[in-house]
């Protein structure tokens, strides 16, 4: 008895101190009776032995993880997921977060045969599939940026060069347009000299003032920094977002450019629609607006 005592104890020590989550759950209604120190640190150290997983974990309600265990308990056949996003919620005044996690639900079963529980096992991997997704991103990147290099180096009029980017552009990142403006001397006028608009949305050539776009339009441009809008009609003042809704559009991403300190172009991509802006898609402005600048500036040097 000592014996089967001692083992049970290092198994359970090995369980606890495992890098991989784990945890017991018993019964139809998932009541947790065991987990390990790393499934402790994925739900933020909540208290849930002894509590159905429904009334532990109420966040991941939705997500389909309580009809997976459900399936696993009656079926007797076990699940495998591999990089499953999970919401999860570890405290009420904290703001949700997503797990990336790979795991498998393995029913136990009695010295009968009946199932009684469902063993879970698994690894966070949210940093490795981010990784590779950032990995991936970028090289869908800079594959288009390739793509508009070969379009537009051996072009030599600017319009040409501008109505390929525009549209280029304004496709890769599935926008309504994709515009470029040139600023007057006064740093407030500008001159949207073409623009490229997908079906639905019109074109927007012709002058306007950086002024009547909101204060903060003028604050981030003039300083060199993304102009960067989401919803113009939650996050702007109603005077400031009827001047973009009078042009069609709703969320907006603008790309200033700056050269020897003063603000002398625009590159931009509208949404008719509120869109939350990528990073991705503000590097690929960004990098486009530079690259068109110094094409532009080659054909008129030469």
């Amino acid at each position: 008895r000592r014996e089967a005592t001692a083992q049970k104890e290092r198994l359970a020590q090995m369980f606890e101190d495992a890098p991989s989550f784990m945890a017991q759950l018993e019964g139809p209604d998932h009541v947790f009776v065991f987990v390990n120190a790393a499934y402790r640190q994925l739900i933020a150290n909540r208290p849930v032995l002894g509590k159905p997983i429904r009334e532990a974990l109420p966040e991941i309600a939705g997500q389909g993880f309580h009809e997976l265990l459900d399936q696993v308990f009656r079926s007797g056949e076990s699940f495998r997921g591999n990089a499953l996003p999970v919401t999860l919620r570890p405290h009420p005044d904290l703001a949700p977060e997503e797990r990336i996690l790979d795991f498998i639900y393995q029913p136990v079963r009695d010295a009968a045969g009946a199932i009684v529980g469902i063993f879970v096992e698994g690894t966070d991997v949210t940093q490795r599939e981010r990784a590779t997704s950032a990995v991936r991103r970028n090289a869908v990147r800079l594959h288009f940026l390739d793509r508009l290099a070969t379009e537009t180096t051996n072009r030599h009029d600017a319009d040409e060069i501008l109505a390929i980017t525009t549209r280029m552009t304004g496709t890769y990142l599935d926008a309504s347009i994709c515009a470029y403006a040139d600023m007057d001397a006064d740093q407030d006028g500008f001159t949207i000299r073409g623009d490229w608009c997908a079906p639905g949305s019109r074109s927007i050539v012709g002058h306007y003032s950086l002024r009547s776009f909101g204060r903060m339009a003028v604050r981030e441009l003039r300083a060199g920094r993304p102009l960067i809008v989401n919803d113009n009609l939650e996050e702007l003042a109603p005077d400031e977002a009827a001047a973009h809704q009078s042009i069609g559009v709703a969320a907006t991403l603008c790309m200033p450019l700056v050269k020897e300190g003063r603000l002398t172009a625009l590159m931009a991509v509208h949404h008719k629609a509120p869109h939350a802006w990528h990073d991705d898609e503000v590097a690929v402005i960004r990098e486009v607006t530079e690259r068109s600048w110094a094409h532009i500036e080659r054909v008129r040097d030469e």
